[in-house]
């Protein structure tokens, strides 16, 4: 095999080439790589798609090529993954992340469960991120279907900082507004909707008003109107709005609304389905006037089945270490010990199947920060984690705190936690060791890994560490100024 390390360029348009030498899937470094106009060029070999794994190349040019088995369209990502799954049994995609947002008592959680035909009676606000699986069956079309893996997203302040952990491309959004707020409701869009473009670019955003009971149709209308025109992505950092629909979830008039219902599945639908692969493997297009058999369609690119078999492991690792009271997280190393070594042949393979676990929400890794050789096996988990610390006390008291000791639990320990929440009603900061005792008391899970937890809560900003001791829990600190 012959490798070039400082090759970047490769121009080899218009040579009349037969085939191209497998080699070239080996330079790292290869940025871009032209193959134009060799008519007689009918196969890329399949080691081309090893640069997908080195993530460098940028542009494959291919034009007047009738490639077997690669569509003239296809973009560079979806040309890469077809040669990586060559000799793979492989599946298509018919799985999305759906995520619900928007602010508390818009109705996202009553939303969701009618979206999934469940009861929505005693409906509680939701505390950081509840995730479950829904089928979709395509109303106009029951031989059409789409699983999505559920977001129900908080809607406290408090919350917010955690949800950017979250959002990420490759979904499905619904922001969620109350219709009947009318122009409080409109101006209420303008944060989520910058919020959505800066941390998911590219992804379309479907609106849903909610309490349309209490507003009179021609005002949906014109309510409709002006949301399209403020909200346009020429007027400013915005995504693209996909479709408005309104529904009201109140009981006793579910029955009466079967319609808006079935219109919002059918929005939701039709999104999911014209969502595209971008021109990088992260970046994503929603492309309304193209057909769904386009072939960057999401929904036509072929997954290898091993890959479900990768997520029913992962799962039942996780359910094994949180019964053994070890928090549900492990580097990449271990992972390939305990799971990957058994099903992939190089660790490639597993990386690109983490890969996509990870965009449907399944798995976590934040390999942009100092994080990214940890990747989490359970996002509810790491959620409900990360809510300990920015749980509004004043308003909603979490359960954990409002409990009652156990027989594990001694009167010395709940003494500790309270002196501990009191700190941080006082005056928001607490010392390290503090927190590790309250952890230590709460979740002894989290106590093991202090220093990784308040890592990634800095990282995203929901704590500030003031010194190598002090830590500063923003959502608890006082109304009233503190001098000192």
């Amino acid at each position: 095999m012959l490798y070039f390390p400082s090759l970047k360029y490769l121009h080899l348009h218009e040579n009349n080439l037969l085939q191209l030498p497998p080699h070239i899937g080996y330079q790292k470094n290869l940025e871009t790589l032209d193959i134009s106009d060799n008519k007689n060029l009918k196969q890329l070999p399949k080691e081309l798609g090893n640069l997908k794994i080195y993530k460098r190349l940028q542009s494959l040019r291919k034009d007047n090529l009738i490639l077997d088995g690669i569509d003239k369209e296809a973009s560079l990502p979806v040309v890469l993954n077809i040669l990586r799954s060559i000799g793979t049994k492989c599946d298509y995609n018919r799985r999305f992340k759906l995520a619900l947002v928007g602010y508390q008592g818009r109705g996202k959680t009553t939303l969701l469960k009618t979206l999934q035909s469940k009861s929505i009676n005693d409906i509680l606000s939701t505390e950081g991120i509840d995730i479950n699986k829904w089928e979709l069956i395509k109303p106009d079309d029951k031989s059409q279907k789409i699983e999505f893996e559920a977001w129900d997203f908080a809607g406290q302040q408090d919350y917010y900082p955690t949800h950017h952990c979250f959002l990420s491309p490759r979904s499905v959004y619904l922001l969620v507004f109350r219709a009947c707020d009318r122009q409080k409701g409109i101006s209420e869009l303008d944060g989520w909707l910058k919020s959505l473009e800066m941390m998911a670019p590219g992804c379309p955003v479907l609106l849903v008003g909610t309490h349309i009971d209490e507003i009179e149709q021609e005002s949906l209308q014109n309510l409709a109107q002006e949301i399209l025109q403020k909200y346009h992505p020429d007027k400013g950092p915005f995504p693209m709005i996909a479709d408005i629909c309104f529904i009201t979830c109140k009981p006793g008039l579910i029955a009466s609304n079967k319609e808006q219902v079935k219109s919002l599945k059918n929005a939701i639908f039709e999104v999911a389905s014209h969502l595209h692969v971008g021109s990088t493997s992260n970046q994503v297009t929603y492309k309304p006037k193209f057909s769904d058999k386009h072939a960057n369609a999401f929904i036509n690119q072929k997954v290898p089945v091993i890959y479900q078999d990768l997520e029913k492991r992962i799962v039942s690792t996780a359910k094994d270490m949180k019964r053994n009271n070890q928090p549900p997280f492990v580097n990449f190393q271990t992972m390939w010990d305990k799971i990957g070594s058994e099903l992939f042949k190089d660790k490639d393979l597993l990386q690109d199947g983490l890969e996509y676990l990870h965009h449907l929400g399944l798995v976590l890794n934040f390999e942009t920060t100092r994080l990214r050789d940890i990747y989490f096996l359970d996002p509810q988990w790491l959620s409900k984690s990360m809510a300990i610390l920015i749980r509004d006390h004043h308003i909603h008291p979490s359960p954990e705190i409002q409990e009652k000791p156990t027989l594990k639990q001694s009167e010395k320990e709940e003494n500790s936690n309270k002196a501990f929440l009191l700190k941080l009603l006082d005056t928001g900061i607490v010392n390290a060791g503090e927190l590790k005792s309250f952890l230590h008391n709460k979740n002894q899970q989290l106590c093991d890994w202090i220093d990784t937890y308040v890592e990634l809560l800095e990282r995203f900003e929901v704590v500030l560490r003031i010194d190598n001791d002090q830590i500063l829990v923003p959502s608890f600190l006082p109304d009233r100024h503190i001098y000192t």
